[in-house]
């Protein structure tokens, strides 16, 4: 979960995401709705590792949950340094009930359709 100042700071994470995954090589993707994050990040361990712990360090972010860590043939998300799909984009049109919150609070398993739903788009 993240608490922030609204829409201009989640461009201020997304542009910093993307330039420093670019440097990286590491490629993703995020999406927000709700106050709640999701985000795929694919690279090399190491650098996957780094941006991750930066992640836990900033205090805007809580309750962070690891859903999957893998080893992965192909990325889904290798055109982008860090795609994104906001608040009112289409995670709610493909369900106007959908809520992040509901796939990922608690542990809940079903986030890996969220991961699937990223790659949708």
């Amino acid at each position: 979960m993240l608490d922030c100042g609204g829409e201009r700071e989640i461009q201020d994470i997304l542009l910093a995401s993307q330039s420093r995954n670019q440097r990286c090589g590491v490629t993703g993707a995020l999406t927000y709705n709700e106050s709640h994050f999701a985000q795929v990040l694919e690279g090399n361990r190491a650098d996957v590792g780094d941006i991750f712990r930066s992640i836990e360090r900033d205090r805007r972010h809580t309750n962070i949950i690891v859903v999957e860590q893998s080893w992965i043939q192909q990325r889904d998300f290798a055109a982008w340094a860090m795609a994104y799909v906001g608040d009112s984009g289409s995670l709610n049109f493909i369900s106007p009930n959908l809520r992040l919150r509901d796939l990922v609070g608690d542990g809940n398993l079903n986030a890996m359709a969220l991961i699937e739903m990223m790659k949708f788009f």
